[in-house]
């Protein structure tokens, strides 16, 4: 009973840093959008690129700090909360979510994610891969429905390929800021082992 709140918990945090992540995006894009319009049309995707990818990030923060036996049930429940807010393919944000944990969870084998320097790597890393899986699961998308002759939704631009840096550069200087948050909420505590 105790590890099931804390992956309602867990899956709580996820929702509301995904929600956050959204209500980041459109405050960015509202607030910078009639200053960078007189400069150009295109900024409006590195304004959203500037924010940092939260659900990540607690992702990241989550699988440092818990038993490495639950790395894919915490990746579970983060896709779980994320994908509540995103309207990118369900399974194409589950294989990122858990290539992401499984990312950090290979960091965590090297030293403990809590020292700075390897929160800022894993942090920003996961995002980087995140970011760049969903860009080659549109490409793919994409080129499947020019050939099949579907719908098509359009080729990702030149300038997309440059924007999962600008977010993992954003979400590593949050880990560096907010790690300590990131662990400790509540909740986390319960998802614990116990030594005997």
């Amino acid at each position: 009973m105790r590890r099931a709140i804390g992956y309602s918990l867990l899956l709580f945090w996820a929702a509301l840093a995904a929600a956050l992540h959204l209500v980041l995006v459109g405050l960015s894009v509202s607030m910078f959008s009639p200053v960078m319009s007189a400069v150009t049309t295109d900024s409006l995707p590195t304004l959203r690129a500037l924010v940092p990818d939260l659900a990540t990030l607690l992702l990241v923060a989550s699988v440092g700090r818990l038993s490495r036996r639950d790395t894919l049930m915490i990746a579970v429940v983060v896709f779980v909360g994320r994908s509540a807010f995103t309207a990118s393919p369900p399974f194409a944000v589950l294989s990122g979510t858990i290539a992401t944990a499984y990312i950090a969870d290979s960091l965590r084998t090297v030293a403990e994610l809590d020292r700075p320097l390897l929160r800022v790597v894993s942090a920003g890393l996961g995002s980087l891969v995140y970011g760049y899986w969903l860009i080659f699961v549109d490409h793919v998308r994409s080129t499947e429905s020019v050939v099949l002759g579907r719908l098509q939704f359009g080729w990702p631009d030149a300038s997309a390929f440059g924007l999962p840096i600008v977010t993992a550069v954003a979400t590593a200087v949050c880990a560096l800021l907010f790690w300590p948050l990131f662990t400790r909420l509540p909740g986390q505590k319960r998802l614990e082992r116990r030594a005997f």
